[in-house]
This record gives C-alpha cells, sequence and structure tokens, in this order.
C-alpha cells in the first residue's frame, strides 16, 4: 500500500527510554521547526557517515594498553608531567591511634 503524502509520517517515542524522552521533549519545545531541525540532523549525520566520521554511540568502547598508554602519555605531556608523577605518601601511612 503506497503512502498518499511520503513528506507526512508519524514518528512515536518510547517513554521508557530516558533517550527518546529526551528528544521527543527537546523536539516538542521547537514548535513548529521540529521537521526544519530533522532535515539538519540526519543531513548533517549522513555527511559525516559518508565522511568516516560518524561518532561512537551507545555499546562499551574498547582499547587495547598502547591506545591507553598513549592517551595517558599525551595528557601527562599536555599537563607538563615529562614523564614525572608526584606522588604523595600520605595516604600509606598509618592513623595515629592505630593499634597496628
Amino acid at each position: 500500500m503506497e503512502k498518499k503524502n511520503p513528506y507526512v509520517m508519524t514518528i512515536g517515542f518510547r517513554r521508557n527510554n530516558a533517550d527518546h524522552t529526551r528528544v521527543a521533549e527537546f523536539l516538542n519545545s521547537l514548535g513548529r521547526e521540529k521537521a526544519q531541525y530533522i532535515v539538519k540532523a540526519v543531513l548533517t549525520y549522513r555527511t559525516l557517515e559518508e565522511k568516516g566520521e560518524v561518532p561512537q554511540t551507545g555499546g562499551a568502547v574498547s582499547y587495547d594498553y598502547e591506545t591507553i598508554k598513549s592517551i595517558v602519555l599525551q595528557i601527562m605531556r599536555e599537563q607538563g608531567a615529562d614523564g614525572k608523577i608526584p606522588v604523595s605518601y600520605t595516604h600509606l601511612t598509618l592513623p595515629t591511634n592505630s593499634l597496628v
């Protein structure tokens, strides 16, 4: 069966899904600008998809040891640590009222 008007559609959101609720509330706040916002969002997503730049969403992201090490070292360089990390040993001492 062919639709009467292929440019008119109904979208249903799940109330028990936090993402759906958030999007539905946002879209409803747009009033009559919903369609234009959705058009821009879909076209932007499709452009990113074509470029292979779609951001990861949902699910666990897995990194190997070398990737994590590289990220940590980069952060250390940005913080000016140059591989030297100041360490406080106060957490290793026993409290003065300890029975040990």
